[in-house]
């Protein structure tokens, strides 16, 4: 017994070993796409995130489209953020990329007038979605709201969004839930109103 226990200490040391992944180091051109979005280069970094997806494989292919996708966007380039973003195989996405394929999908579906279908992608609940992506799907929701004609479930999401704003901002977003609630009728305020769950934040305005 005690012959084999060297043995059956380097079988589980080799399974051990086998179960970790091992998470390679970005290539060059994944560091250049990643400086140019440090920079605020989006153009040029989506441009580069989509030539690391054309060389790419698998779901890092996917994830680069993705990433393609979102520099896109913050270049404001729809055109180009559409194409990346159709290249991204969901399925083969994980954790936050889910939610950001999702986001786009959501907000190209606004954009083309199909409201319920940008809310079909926006429907899990409300703290599940991580952090740093909250204010971008209350801002999406509240658009898909609007468009769907749903005026004050619309300002319940901009009043979430309320606190994550910036003075600026927060003046701007507190006139749009104003002018939307404004649209509702007495009946459907007084509706609305009572059934809203105890603190929500649109109880403030």
């Amino acid at each position: 017994m005690l012959r084999t226990a060297p043995l059956l200490l380097a079988l589980a040391l080799t399974a051990g070993c086998a179960s970790v992944s091992v998470q390679s180091e970005p290539s060059a051109p994944q560091r250049s796409a990643e400086q140019l979005a440090e920079a605020g280069q989006h153009a040029e970094a989506a441009q580069a995130w989509a030539q690391v997806a054309e060389a790419g494989r698998g779901s890092a292919r996917d994830r680069a489209w993705l990433q393609a996708a979102e520099q896109a966007r913050l270049a404001g380039e729809p055109e180009q953020m559409r194409t990346a973003w159709s290249q991204s195989n969901r399925r083969r996405l994980e954790g936050n990329d889910t939610w950001r394929h999702d986001l786009i999908g959501a907000q190209l579906q606004v954009e083309a007038g199909r409201a319920e279908q940008a809310l079909a992608l926006l429907s899990r609940p409300a703290d599940s979605v991580p952090a740093a992506l909250r204010e971008r799907w209350h801002a999406l929701r509240a658009a898909a709201l609007q468009a769907a004609g749903r005026g004050f479930e619309a300002a319940g999401e901009l009043a979430f969004l309320d606190a994550r704003l910036g003075r600026t901002e927060r003046v701007d977003n507190a006139r749009r839930i104003e002018r939307l609630l404004a649209a509702e009728s007495d009946a459907s305020l007084a509706a609305n109103s009572a059934a809203l769950p105890v603190g929500h934040p649109l109880y403030a305005f």
